[in-house]
C-alpha cells in the first residue's frame, strides 16, 4: 500500500511542475484572435503533455494507512483511522459523541 502513497505523492509533484504549462495552453486554445493552424499547433502540444501528469490522476489517502477510500481531506486520515484518534482524545477540538 505504501507505493501508492509514494506514486500519488510522485505525481502531485509532476501536476504541480506541469500546471502552468497546462493552464498557459488551455488560455491560448480558447483565445479566438489566434489564427486556426496556430490552435491546432497549441492542441497538439497540449496532446504531447504527460497524461499523467493530470489533475484526474491525483488520489487522496491516509497518510498513515495509506487507505484510498473514504478520506477526510482536512485531516488527511481516513475515517476508520480519524474515529480512533478522536476516540483515544488525539485530535485536539474533537470528541466521541455520546448520548
Amino acid at each position: 500500500m505504501k507505493h501508492l502513497f509514494i506514486k500519488d505523492q510522485n505525481r502531485r509533484l509532476k501536476f504541480a511542475q506541469n500546471e502552468k504549462k497546462r493552464i498557459i495552453l488551455k488560455y491560448l486554445l480558447n483565445d479566438t484572435t489566434l489564427s486556426w493552424e496556430q490552435r491546432l499547433q497549441l492542441n497538439e502540444n497540449l496532446q504531447k503533455l504527460n497524461k499523467k501528469t493530470n489533475n484526474t490522476k491525483i488520489n487522496n489517502r491516509c497518510s498513515i494507512t495509506y487507505r484510498g477510500r473514504s478520506n477526510l481531506s482536512l485531516f488527511k486520515l481516513s475515517r476508520i483511522r480519524l474515529r480512533e484518534l478522536v476516540s483515544l482524545g488525539l485530535v485536539p477540538g474533537y470528541k466521541k459523541a455520546v448520548w
